[in-house]
């Protein structure tokens, strides 16, 4: 799927398939993607105020081989949202604003949050 700067704003769209996708920019502020696969998602800039992504599986996608396509949030404004148990294994983060975000169990790691903002994080991230 490409969709750079499409709107989804609001939308229901739990357990979506979107592996290798390419949103950057997109608004997908307020939208229910809980369980999504988003594996390798193009997400650059993209706006995830407000979502839910409870147990979203955005961490990289496996190509041939052993060659891995990590999701891509840089710069991306991830303010409020959900991200219980979420797999943030590998993703791009810099740039990207996560404050007040919940992060309760989410599969990443301490380092990923360098050069990212912060402000008011909840959880115990799942190393």
């Amino acid at each position: 799927l490409s969709a750079k700067g499409a709107v989804f704003y609001g939308l229901d769209m739990r357990g979506i398939q979107l592996q290798g996708a390419h949103l950057e920019g997109a608004d997908l502020r307020n939208c229910d993607l809980s369980g999504a696969d988003l594996r390798g998602a193009q997400m650059k800039g993209v706006r995830l105020d407000g979502a839910n992504l409870e147990g979203a599986n955005i961490g990289p996608l496996k190509l041939s081989g052993d060659r891995l396509f990590p999701a891509d949030l840089r710069e991306a404004r991830i303010r409020g949202a959900n991200l219980q148990r979420a797999d943030l294994r590998q993703a791009r983060l810099d740039g990207a604003d996560l404050s007040r975000s919940d992060l309760d169990k989410a599969q990443m790691t301490l380092e990923s949050l360098v050069n990212v903002v912060c402000v008011g994080l909840k959880g115990k991230i799942a190393a």
